[in-house]
Formats: structure tokens, C-alpha cells, sequence
């Protein structure tokens, strides 16, 4: 017969003083001990107040609890001022497992009913929101190209072209694109579409790799989205 255990530390140091080498060196040897055995623990902290370049939290602890998890996962949230529901996103950090993001929905009138999200939700600052949505907006109306795109974004916001650039790149990019970009067939000039996140390709090898400003992306063969399977995030 075997025996899984489960166990959350909310939080960490109130259970040792993470500073001090020697206690939490004794504590990581003590949760390796149990994880052998088939435990699953979960320490849940804080993260810094300050986020990165990209606006994304930061990891706020020692570099010896970081080298000693087996995964490190942040939990982005956002308040959607339309449907009043907490959005939460799981974004891995570090893994030894395979790893699928997820998001989960906490319908704050209805009683904080937590469901499961129908596709990954990109959690973003207020700002990239707004930008993120001009350039939707921009796209729906018939602009393709990037230049096309900045052109048109940037006669609505006050966001520099570089700033737009980089967040519409990067929205390519990224595991759950928000945009699919094409080539055009004219040298390396791309067109850009909105994605569809209901769609995507069960082999990621599909789709050729291409370099976007310096930086390695994805351009998809066809409008769908290069998006892998969700899955459960392991503990």
C-alpha cells in the first residue's frame, strides 16, 4: 500500500528563518526526505513588489530555496473589470516536469466559484491591456503589416513605436499567442492575424522558425495558432 501525502507551507518563514544557511539547509534536506517518499509540498510566498521589464513578478527569496525546488511557478492574476471575476494564470519559471500552463477563473459574485478557463488567459498590466487591444483593434480593421499596425496604434495612444513593437513581437512569441504571423511571400515581410485560442497545432514542429527583430519566433504555416495542449501543471 502506498501513501501520498500533501502539505502547504503558507508561509516559509514562518517556519525557519530562510537567512540562515544551517536552518534551511536542515528544512530542504527534511522536504527532499519526504518527496522521496511521495509527499507533495507546496511552499507559497510573496513575490517582490517590483516587476521586470516585461511587467511580469519577480521570484523574492534566497538562490539556495530556488536551486532546491523542483518547480517554481508564479501566479499572475487579474481583475476583469467586465465580468468581475479574478483571472489567474500559472507561468513556470522553473521546471523539471512537462509543463502546460493553465488559468483558472474565481467568479467573485458567485460566491468566489472557481472554474477552470476554456484557454490559457494572458495576463497583462493595464497598460499593455489597452495597447494590446488597439492592436487587435487595428488588425480587425485591415491593418496586416507592422508598419501598418504601429501607424495606426500610434495615432491612439501615446505608447512609442518601440513600445509597440515589442509587445506585438512578443505576443507572437509567447506559448498562447494573442497574434499568428505569416509570410507574405514577399521576401521576409510578414502579416499578422488575430489567433484563434481554440485552435493549435498538436506538433510544434510544424511551422518554421524565424527570426523577429533579433529574436527567435514562430511563423505558423497557416492562421492557426501555435498553441500546445493544456494540461494540469505538475505540483
Amino acid at each position: 500500500m502506498s501513501l501520498v501525502m500533501e502539505r502547504s507551507i503558507d508561509t516559509l518563514k514562518k517556519f525557519v528563518d530562510v537567512i540562515n544557511k544551517s536552518q534551511a539547509k536542515n528544512l530542504y534536506k527534511l522536504f527532499r526526505t519526504l518527496t522521496v517518499k511521495g509527499a507533495t509540498i507546496c511552499l507559497l510566498a510573496h513575490t517582490n513588489k517590483y516587476k521586470d521589464d516585461d511587467g511580469n513578478q519577480i521570484f523574492e527569496g534566497t538562490a539556495d530555496l530556488r536551486n532546491d525546488l523542483d518547480e517554481l511557478i508564479y501566479l499572475d492574476s487579474h481583475l476583469n473589470p467586465t465580468t468581475k471575476c479574478l483571472e489567474i494564470t500559472t507561468r513556470p519559471d522553473k521546471v523539471r516536469a512537462e509543463f502546460e500552463p493553465i488559468s483558472y477563473v474565481i467568479d467573485l459574485p458567485n460566491d468566489r466559484e472557481v472554474r477552470e478557463a476554456d484557454a490559457v488567459i494572458n495576463i497583462l498590466s493595464a497598460d499593455d491591456r489597452e495597447l494590446l487591444d488597439l492592436i487587435k483593434g487595428a488588425i480587425g480593421e485591415g491593418s496586416v503589416s507592422q508598419k501598418a499596425i504601429i501607424e495606426s496604434v500610434s495615432g491612439r495612444t501615446a505608447a512609442s513605436t518601440k513600445k509597440i513593437r515589442q509587445l506585438l513581437l512578443r505576443h507572437v512569441r509567447t506559448a498562447h499567442p494573442e497574434f499568428v504571423a505569416k509570410l507574405t511571400g514577399r521576401g521576409r515581410d510578414l502579416e499578422y492575424s488575430l489567433s484563434d485560442p481554440t485552435s493549435g497545432f498538436d506538433d510544434l514542429s510544424v511551422g518554421a522558425d524565424v527570426v523577429l527583430n533579433g529574436l527567435p519566433g514562430r511563423i505558423a504555416p497557416s492562421a492557426a495558432a501555435v498553441i500546445p495542449r493544456v494540461g494540469v501543471p505538475p505540483i
